[in-house]
């Protein structure tokens, strides 16, 4: 039976004052040299890196192999200024899942602080002395109850006028060429997660949010827009549906093992373990001895 793992990574960031005041963030930023030391081990353990093309090839064939596919979710731009460059050098391909209105606009219209609006909260955090958990969830409620508001009306309310938004966009999330330059070094392949980054198992508009993503995609890579990661893992048979008649492979992140991809595993949701910079290497790469 064939065998594989996927990762799933949001961030790729050496240490900051931001990692280092506030636990959610430093929990979903990888340091590079932490990735390289799981890189490492892992192909000492007998796994090859491979692209997601190829991990679904090697999945459907009736060989054995043992293969770890990179997946990141979202848009940080850290995958580019602090990962692309270990990527390169480590010859290692990966997939970047990018919600297009977080590249396009930043959290403006996002339900949730993602990416840039998190940074401004870690930084609201150190410069107040405050709690990041708590502002991350006074963010979820006023969106909740007030749900007409976008991100900067939110982030007025908590701490008043005087946040440059555009200037944590650009230095936060990828830009356009960016996302360029990466996918046309045959390393990244960029997948959709979705427009908004919404729950898409819950929203109406579910074509509208998938096609409004490959659109963009495609025009900003020039290539075929064919994996889809479902944003905070969430799906549905509406949603199942939805993605299985646009996309070759869907991934998702799993709260309780088996992490692992068998040859019977659905291409369309396909089971993820979460990479932090505390996860035991046993869980991204088990001894080959122990799948056999």
């Amino acid at each position: 039976m064939n065998k594989g793992i996927i990762w799933m990574l949001h961030l790729i960031e050496s240490d900051s004052p931001r990692s280092n005041k506030c636990p959610l963030y430093r929990n979903l930023a990888v340091p590079p040299q932490k990735l390289e030391e799981f890189i490492t081990a892992s192909r000492e353990r007998g796994y090859e890196f491979v692209s997601m093309k190829t991990f679904l090839e090697h999945k459907a064939d009736d060989k054995e192999h043992k293969d770890i596919v990179i997946t990141i979710d979202d848009g940080a731009r850290n995958v580019y200024t602090e990962g692309f460059e270990l990527f390169k050098r480590l010859n290692v391909p990966f997939v970047f899942y990018v919600a297009t209105a977080l590249i396009e606009k930043g959290f403006r219209d996002c339900p949730y602080a993602e990416l840039d609006g998190m940074a401004i909260l870690a930084d609201k955090t150190i410069e107040k002395n405050g709690n990041f958990n708590r502002y991350f969830k006074t963010f979820k409620r006023i969106k909740r109850f007030l749900p007409f508001l976008n991100g900067p009306a939110i982030m007025r309310l908590m701490f008043g006028k005087g946040i440059d938004f555009d200037r944590y966009r650009r230095e936060t999330i990828c830009s356009v060429a960016e996302l360029k330059e990466m996918s046309d070094s045959g390393l990244c392949e960029i997948g959709s997660h979705t427009h908004d980054h919404v729950h898409i198992d819950r929203v109406k508009n579910k074509d509208a949010e998938l096609d409004e993503s490959i659109k963009r995609i495609e025009e900003w890579t020039g290539k075929k827009c064919d994996s889809f990661s479902y944003p905070y893992g969430h799906v549905n048979d509406a949603a199942l549906e939805k993605v299985r008649a646009r996309f070759s492979s869907a991934t998702k992140d799993v709260v309780y093992p088996p992490f692992i991809v068998t040859d019977e595993s659905d291409n369309h949701k396909l089971p993820r373990v979460i990479c932090t910079r505390d996860s035991d290497i046993d869980a991204l790469a088990p001894r080959i001895d122990s799948l056999t």
